[in-house]
């Protein structure tokens, strides 16, 4: 998708102000009463119904989801200001947290205000530099395997579905550095944990959308499928648990160093007062798997459409590549640590 240059700004005399606008005066796609622009939305392609919707009216528009209605942003600036005052000014719809409650996974993802600042405080070391690096032999091996799996396509120029092996890869990864658990998903293919968090994100995102909850009156076949994906994945996450429960009663000494984001939940369990309960262990735990696996494998699989798109990029990203570190069998932390932008900068 290319940058769009429209603008919504209103044209004045200097020295005056702009208008505010309400929302309602916002552009957006005509709806129809009562139901808005429900019958549009598809929650398996929302994102590209959103698209549609920034193409057709620009980067700021208004459309009505039942009663509510909605900011479309498409402007760079503006999302990264957006974020940027996350919780305190803006918050996901109040459906999200409701239903990621009535499944069973209301983490950080889901979390607002307080709440969401206690559960991101405990969850973010995970991810600092000093964990990544003890994982970085496993997380090369997981790399590894995506290469095998891809190759074949790559030599014989054969047409992939890409964002499946990069949702199984990512799967890999955030089980690896979170849970310290080597699921191979990538390799074992077939009925996978993976699979079942399609499920799971696609009808947490359809019941998000949802004018009314219809699934407290009657379950549809996608509601059953649901279920049981939810059970199964369920009990692999606990039985992840109760693992690293064995290891902590095995060497006690890791509570007070907890070698992964599981560790350190279950220690902030246990510990008293008030910094995570049980249930908000199993459900950041599902947090971690389901949404950085949507996110991350969406953005490289979007990075990749990007780069076949346009051939120069893709020489450079590929020439990189070869300079820094021709062999992906013998990649190391040296190489990662490389300044590999200064042929880049000079040019």
């Amino acid at each position: 998708m290319e940058p769009s240059t429209r603008s919504h700004q209103t044209s004045v005399p200097e020295g005056s102000v702009a208008r505010p606008r309400a929302l309602a005066d916002l552009p957006g796609p005509r709806g129809w009463p009562l139901v808005g622009n429900l019958l549009q939305v598809d929650a398996a392609r929302f994102h590209l119904t959103l698209e549609e919707f920034w193409r057709a009216h620009g980067d700021l528009f208004s459309f009505r989801l039942g009663p509510s209605r909605c900011l479309g942003v498409a402007d760079p600036a503006l999302v990264r200001a957006i974020m940027r005052e996350r919780p305190h000014d803006f918050t996901r719809m109040s459906s999200m947290e409701s239903t990621a409650r009535e499944l069973g996974m209301h983490g950080v993802f889901s979390a607002e205000g307080d709440d969401w600042k206690r559960q991101r405080t405990l969850i973010m070391p995970a991810f600092r530099d000093a964990n990544l690096v003890r994982r970085f032999d496993t997380l090369q091996a997981i790399t590894h395997r995506l290469m095998l799996l891809l190759s074949p396509a790559a030599v014989s120029a054969t047409s992939v579905r890409i964002l499946d092996p990069f949702m199984r890869y990512t799967v890999d990864v955030m089980a690896q550095v979170a849970l310290g658990e080597d699921l191979n998903t990538l390799e074992r293919g077939g009925d996978t944990l993976q699979r079942h968090f399609e499920i799971i994100f696609g009808m947490l995102l359809r019941r998000v959308l949802a004018p009314f909850p219809y699934w407290r009156y009657v379950k549809l076949p996608a509601d059953r499928a649901l279920d049981r994906a939810l059970a199964t994945a369920g009990q692999a996450i606990k039985t992840m648990i109760e693992r690293a429960g064995e290891k902590l009663a095995r060497d006690p000494a890791r509570a007070a160093s907890p070698e992964t984001l599981l560790e350190a939940m279950m220690v902030a369990a246990s510990s008293g007062g008030q910094q995570l309960t049980q249930g908000e262990v199993l459900a950041n735990v599902f947090t971690l798997l389901l949404a950085g696996e949507d996110t991350t494998a969406n953005s490289l699989a979007w990075m990749i459409d990007l780069l076949v798109r346009n051939p120069q990029a893709l020489a450079l990203a590929r020439e990189e590549v070869l300079r820094v570190a021709p062999d992906p069998t013998a990649f190391t932390l040296e190489q990662i640590n490389t300044n590999r932008f200064d042929a880049a900068v000079e040019d």
